[in-house]
């Protein structure tokens, strides 16, 4: 669902590095899965309970304001229905990572944050991926590159921006996700146009991620096909296998049965060839009567015309097949004993 920064989520960003506020500003633009600051800039008293609670280990946080007079870490929490009680509260924020549900959402939001990192050219690091004593909701600049001492102004990010996608064609982008989907197990055709079917599993996989289910291939959705496809790298179920397991239909286009490119396609190969072989049967059909007649005459049974008909039924009907045949192959539905994709 959409998501925007809450006045109490820019009160927390106070205090902290604006590379990492910028990184947390635009993963709302991206997360499919909203979420909260639950803090920023800390005290030593604080940091100090944590530490004695053991909600932290180490007093060298960087929660903690550097002598540049920003801190680098922010705590984002999860702010959607995970254990679907009917109400957000802190079941929800701090979801077991081992669950499904939660291993899933903490998974959108780490693709979300990291996707904005990448636009904005900044390091981050997440707690998540840290070997040892794992803290899922804390984002950090990098020690290295962002050490406490160096003036903000002069903290410039040590990776260049990601080329931005707006730049891309349309196709191209529509292209690579058609790709990932099928990646996933959605049958949807790859060749970079917005047809039927591929607005069907766009829809599919936004209901999977909690989104608005428009069919429209926007940053949240492109970050949820991406979230899922680090998934399945990883060996988890996701796509269209875990669609099915949720009880999402993924092999019709909706209650109206929408069109696919797909089936389009094969009726018009249908009819094109259907005609073609019509229209050579009846030129080989003239043949054989004329053949026919020929030899009640005691002529020759093969004559010129009998030839010229044979041959002429045989060019259409190679020629309309070959039709019917590229038709199906640009639609992405010719099946694979036929060289149609697998």
């Amino acid at each position: 669902m959409p998501m925007s920064l809450t006045p109490r989520d820019v009160a927390m960003l106070e205090g902290v590095h604006p590379d990492l506020v910028g990184i947390v500003a635009r993963a709302a633009d991206l997360s499919p899965v909203p979420f909260r600051v639950f803090e920023g800039a800390r005290t030593v008293e604080r940091q100090r309970t944590y530490v004695r609670r053991g909600v932290s280990r180490t007093m060298n946080s960087r929660h903690i304001a550097g002598a540049n007079g920003v801190c680098h870490a922010v705590d984002l929490v999860l702010a959607f229905d995970v254990d679907g009680d009917g109400d957000i509260d802190g079941a929800d924020h701090w979801a077991a990572p081992g669950s499904a549900q939660g291993a899933d959402a903490w998974r959108r939001l780490e693709t979300a944050v990291k996707a904005a990192a990448r636009e904005l050219g900044v390091p981050v690091e997440w707690g998540g991926d840290w070997p040892s004593f794992r803290d899922y909701p804390h984002w950090q600049l990098p020690w290295k590159a962002y050490p406490p001492d160096r003036p903000v102004d002069a903290a410039k990010p040590t990776h260049a921006p990601a080329p931005a996608t707006g730049a891309e064609p349309v196709a191209a982008v529509l292209r690579a996700y058609q790709a990932k989907l099928r990646r996933l197990g959605y049958v949807v055709p790859v060749h970079g146009e917005m047809d039927d079917r591929t607005g069907f599993v766009v829809r599919v996989a936004q209901r999977q991620n909690g989104l608005v289910v428009d069919g429209i291939l926007g940053p949240r959705t492109r970050t949820a096909i991406d979230a899922m496809i680090a998934a399945q790298a990883r060996g988890e179920v996701a796509g269209a296998v875990l669609a099915t397991a949720d009880g999402i239909p993924v092999a019709e286009a909706g209650p109206a049965r929408e069109d696919s490119a797909q089936r389009v396609a094969t009726r018009q190969a249908v009819a094109v060839g259907g005609g073609g072989a019509l229209a050579g049967a009846g030129l080989a059909a003239e043949g054989i009567s004329q053949a026919v007649e020929a030899a009640r005459e005691g002529q020759g049974v093969f004559s010129a015309g009998t030839l010229v008909h044979a041959l002429f039924g045989v060019a259409i009907v190679t020629l309309l097949g070959w039709q019917a045949y590229r038709t199906m192959q640009r639609a992405g539905a010719l099946p694979p004993w036929l060289g149609g994709a697998r």
